[in-house]
């Protein structure tokens, strides 16, 4: 397949407008470069997968809170930090 590599990302071409080649990257966004500054090459696309991030839930975040509260009271009651 016809791509180009321009600062490390892959474009696949799509086709060409006048003096200008459109491309498309991984993600889908268009691009159009200038024809007489890019070199086509043939290479392999293939997509990105994507995986969905973690996100905590109300809950593990209370329970974190109320970790680190605990955490705060027995450094407190034992005398290692003075109360301002």
């Amino acid at each position: 397949m016809k791509a180009i590599i321009e600062k490390g990302i892959t474009y696949k071409v799509t086709g060409e407008k006048g003096v200008f080649t459109i491309c498309e990257d991984v993600k889908g966004k268009i691009k159009m470069f200038q024809t007489s500054t890019i070199e086509v090459v043939e290479s392999e696309f293939e997509k990105v997968k994507v995986y969905k991030k973690y996100t905590a839930s109300p809950y593990d975040l209370a329970d974190a809170k109320y970790q680190r509260q605990q955490l705060n009271d027995a450094k407190y009651s034992q005398g290692i930090y003075k109360n301002q």
